[in-house]
């Protein structure tokens, strides 16, 4: 049985132990010891990571009592020396002491139970049972856990027989164990855990709700951050917004402004852009149905689009099948190239089994659709190909009459 020094002392991160047993797993090297400060993935927090010898711990499991530490290479030694890896550790700390005073006040506020935690290199999230968070209950709750934190509330922890647990108004059912280890946030929250935590609230620097998510079963997922965390993304935030208050000439408060109306003028453009590419599809299908070839089955159109057209294949082929008896056979030469078939809805014709049975002949293109539009496409760098097919669907229609 491993001896979990970090219980006892969270804040220990040099020690010295005894390896009781070397595991390996297929390039994966493993080490038992009889005591250890790291910490291993548990309860929703991550494990630590570090050195024992000089050589990296990069993960941890911990299987019935035992902590085994998988590490880069063999250790020769039964004697180590382990380095746990602080800043990692002090991170974890703040995060999960964090999640104990959120977790509370939600309970606290609005009697809303937390049925999950997880936690990330980036972020933090847990899993509320109540089925809607507004911005002003989160605003409450805000207030309430940085007021937890500016009071510099000790955290202490206690080790007690289940049964003497039952006098402390724990904030969730303890586990199943006859031993439990209790974590208080002096006159705030009380629960059974194994983690990790900061010795007074204020080590927790600030706790900052940064998104709310509805998830199913009435349950709500609420992502958070605290400490370094908070205030590296309140430093990325401050950073965009100032850029943007740069890139409109305008104050960081005037941002929200400026967005709503270069949003209203892009809307405007659009409007005016899709008039000006339905004019522009009108003038193009005229060209092309000027030089359409007849055919017993109507007027076929065909033809390999410029790059200037080409994203507009869909508003000229839509606009040329409108005026008549008419078939389009358009080819994109893009850099995966593409094939456009179309047709009149009185044209006497499936689209979709002429472009199957003209691809069918070409390694690499496939394709098909409905009788009277289909679509295909064929590898990289193959548009030399597309007139090809384009003269064989042509062929393929005078056929058929």
């Amino acid at each position: 049985m491993t001896e979990l020094l970090y219980l006892a002392d969270p804040y220990l991160t040099r020690f010295s132990a005894t390896i009781v047993e070397r595991l390996t797993d297929q390039d994966k090297y493993g080490v038992i010891l009889d005591r250890t400060a790291f910490y291993p993935t548990s309860g929703g927090q991550l494990h630590d990571t570090g050195t024992i010898n000089g050589i990296t711990v990069y993960s941890l499991d911990i299987i019935e009592d035992d902590v085994i530490h998988w590490i880069g290479s063999p250790i020769e030694s039964d004697q180590i020396e382990g380095v746990v890896d602080w800043e990692r550790r002090f991170d974890h700390m703040q995060q999960h002491t964090g999640q104990h005073i959120l977790s509370a006040a939600f309970e606290n506020i609005s009697n809303a139970a937390t049925v999950g935690f997880h936690m990330s290199d980036d972020y933090c999230t847990i899993d509320l049972d109540i089925n809607r968070v507004d911005s002003n209950l989160v605003q409450r709750i805000e207030d309430l856990v940085n007021e937890v934190v500016t009071d510099n509330k000790p955290v202490t922890t206690k080790t007690v027989i289940r049964n003497e647990s039952e006098p402390h108004a724990l904030r969730k059912p303890p586990p199943d164990h006859p031993v439990l280890r209790l974590v208080e946030v002096e006159g705030f929250d009380i629960c059974a855990c194994g983690g990790t935590h900061v010795n007074r609230t204020g080590e927790i620097g600030l706790i900052k709700i940064t998104s709310t998510e509805n998830r199913p079963g009435n349950k709500v997922r609420i992502e958070f951050l605290c400490g370094s965390r908070a205030i590296k993304d309140y430093r990325f935030k401050h950073q965009l917004m100032t850029d943007l208050g740069v890139a409109f000439t305008t104050s960081i408060e005037d941002v929200p402004q400026s967005v709503e109306k270069l949003r209203g003028q892009i809307k405007q453009l659009r409007k005016q852009n899709q008039s000006q590419l339905q004019r522009l599809a009108e003038f193009e299908a005229s060209h092309m149905i000027s030089s359409a070839l007849n055919t017993e089955k109507g007027k076929v159109v065909s033809a390999v689009l410029t790059d200037e057209l080409a994203e507009h294949a869909g508003t000229i082929s839509n606009s040329i099948t409108k005026r008549g008896e008419m078939i389009v056979l358009l080819g994109i030469n893009a850099a995966k190239p593409r094939l456009m078939f179309a047709r009149s809805e009185k044209v006497d014709l499936s689209v979709s089994d002429l472009l199957r049975l003209v691809l069918s002949k070409y390694d690499g293109w496939s394709g098909g659709g409905r009788p009277h539009l289909a679509q295909g496409g064929g590898p990289k760098g193959q548009g030399d190909s597309l007139k090809p097919i384009l003269a064989e669907a042509l062929e393929e229609i005078t056929r058929f009459t």
